[in-house]
């Protein structure tokens, strides 16, 4: 019987990870967000949202029209130039789509939350991120944590000592999670 390790290479092209042909993409070019419609907004400004219902139904009850983050098309969506910035309220990670995204079991959730938030930062985006204290944190928090540029939860003092103005948006989540953590964040 011949050794097939003068044919490894042959072998591996024909047989292999290098032999599977490229995903077939649309001849119109669609993708899957517009395909599903995610990305339809009725105005710039934009927040993409990963959070509680409670924190988007406040949220709307200030003005504002969070867009759901969809799990396995949120990178795509953040990809629209009407989209400004995303709110990610760890408590997503209870229920839901994002169920145990933090949790390390669904690392791949994580992953695809991670980048959500780089794609918006590229551009110049913020990404918000709201810890609450009454909530054990997760394996992968730390991760997700890593994709924001505001963590209200670790404003320092020296952040807010000229008393600058905030945005409305800012504003509104820093109170709502004031009132959920029981504490003065500034």
């Amino acid at each position: 019987m011949r050794s097939p390790s003068g044919n490894v290479a042959a072998l591996l092209e024909r047989l292999g990870r290098s032999s599977t042909p490229a995903v077939a993409q649309a001849a119109n070019g669609i993708t899957l967000a517009e395909l599903l419609g995610l990305n339809t907004y009725t105005a710039g400004g934009q927040i993409l949202f990963i959070g509680s219902p409670e924190l988007r139904a406040h949220l709307a009850s200030h003005g504002f029209d969070p867009i759901w983050a969809v799990p396995g098309a949120a990178v795509e969506q953040a990809r629209s130039r009407d989209v400004e910035c995303l709110v990610i309220d760890n408590t997503a990670f209870d229920c839901g789509p994002w169920f145990k995204a933090d949790s390390g079991s669904r690392q791949y959730l994580a992953q695809e939350v991670f980048d959500t938030g780089r794609q918006i930062r590229a551009r110049g985006g913020i990404v918000f991120y709201l810890p609450r204290a009454q909530r054990p944190l997760g394996v992968d928090e730390s991760f997700i944590r890593s994709t924001s540029t505001v963590n209200l939860g670790q404003v320092p003092e020296e952040d807010l000592e000229e008393d600058a103005p905030q945005s409305k948006l800012w504003s509104i989540l820093e109170r709502f999670l004031e009132s959920k953590n029981g504490r003065n964040l500034a």
